[in-house]
């Protein structure tokens, strides 16, 4: 439930932050301690990190933000003994609505905002049920009390990507008003093209050239919408097979850019999941002793950093010899690829730069997959060294 008022924080808090100095900024912007874990989750899913800065209107002041995540952490230190002003207090309670203290916040935060995909009427769904069907919970389902529909995530998503299909993708205005911003989710940013409008246009061409998706005559935007979640059954599954047939020689892309839509949320990941994700790998530094204050203090541990950092730039140049191979870092690498990825367009321009291409980093693979890839790095990393030694 924290975690889900994380996200909902973030939200209010991405539309409203303001730029400035970085003692200033820690002092007068820095969100609360929830929100950061959510901040940080989003920025180690680097592709949809950046596109999102791009395509979103609310995730615009992120890019600006640029390092700022993890500068500011450095200049607060331990993050669990950091305590905001009160002036920092009231200002965000006056923001989000809710509480600073993440603990107050979650015991306050008890309904999340809805429109019914069927009759479009806003509701109020509660996030947590005594039988798990909130909204914040893995079984949500909620009878809209107007027209009876059996509201679910699903349903939801639907809803979500009709109104950004359609959203006039030659209009800028338009898209600065919609939440979801101009373009279909995956569709704006290549390998090695941050921003490919191009691509992004035809795509959504193709896609208003079919059926269940094309304008009725005279149709108003809203009629548009509907037109689409009704020709859609409201199933994402009934979306990607009419997508599939449509686009069939970017079926890759039909489901990269169809995995952002799993619910109402504007984000093109599901940001509570990634920060869950999160939580084995903080675990397993925690077991090295590694999130100790101080603990790096020593110059031999010092030297373990030294070495992740070293090990990291061999592990970007296998990366970079590949497109293809899903290499897996081990745990130093990881850690010293999450803080390069928290600098965020740093990270992004690094890629471009030494790499020739944007390297993502992906927390969902399927554990057989991963056993399999690590196989695969283990071989490819004695290669690439026995050649580095030539």
């Amino acid at each position: 439930m924290g975690l889900v008022r994380g996200a909902r924080g973030g939200k209010h808090w991405a539309q409203i932050v303001q730029l400035g100095p970085l003692d200033e900024w820690v002092q007068h912007e820095l969100p609360p301690i929830d929100v950061l874990m959510v901040w940080h989750a989003y920025t180690l899913n680097p592709s949809w990190y950046a596109e999102d800065c791009l395509r979103l209107p609310i995730a615009a002041t992120l890019r600006a933000l640029n390092d700022n995540l993890l500068t500011a952490i450095v200049a607060v230190g331990d993050i669990g003994s950091y305590k905001a002003s009160e002036t920092r207090k009231i200002s965000w309670a006056e923001m989000a609505g809710t509480p600073f203290d993440p603990l107050d916040a979650a015991a306050q935060t008890a309904y999340h905002d809805v429109d019914c995909p069927q009759c479009f009427v806003r509701i109020s769904v509660p996030y947590i049920t005594s039988d798990g069907t909130g909204y914040a919970q893995h079984k949500f389902a909620f009878t809209c009390p107007a027209c009876g529909f059996a509201i679910s995530k699903e349903s939801l998503a639907v809803l979500k990507f009709a109104r950004n299909v359609a959203v006039n993708p030659y209009d800028p205005a338009e898209g600065k008003k919609s939440p979801y911003g101009i373009y279909l989710a995956g569709t704006l940013r290549t390998l090695t093209n941050p921003k490919d409008e191009a691509t992004a246009l035809i795509t959504t061409r193709i896609i208003h050239r079919k059926a269940d998706f094309t304008r009725p005559p005279a149709a108003t935007k809203e009629q548009w919408v509907k037109a689409i979640v009704k020709q859609t059954e409201r199933s994402m599954l009934k979306v990607l097979a009419t997508l599939n047939a449509t686009m069939k020689s970017n079926q890759r892309r039909v489901r990269r850019m169809l995995s952002a839509y799993t619910d109402d949320r504007p984000f093109s990941i599901d940001l509570v999941g990634a920060v869950i994700r999160q939580c084995s790998f903080v675990d397993k530094m925690h077991l090295f002793g590694w999130t100790e204050p101080g603990y790096f203090d020593d110059k031999e541990d010092e030297a373990v950093l030294i070495h992740a950092i070293t090990r990291y730039h061999a592990f970007l140049d296998l990366m970079s010899s590949s497109v293809t191979s899903f290499f897996v870092p081990t745990l130093d690498i990881d850690l010293a690829w999450h803080t390069h990825q928290m600098m965020a367009e740093t990270y992004q321009n690094n890629c471009a730069q030494y790499c020739k291409r944007y390297i993502d980093h992906d927390d969902k693979v399927e554990e057989n997959h991963l056993a399999t890839s690590f196989d695969i790095t283990c071989r490819a990393w004695e290669v690439h060294t026995i050649l580095n030694r030539l």
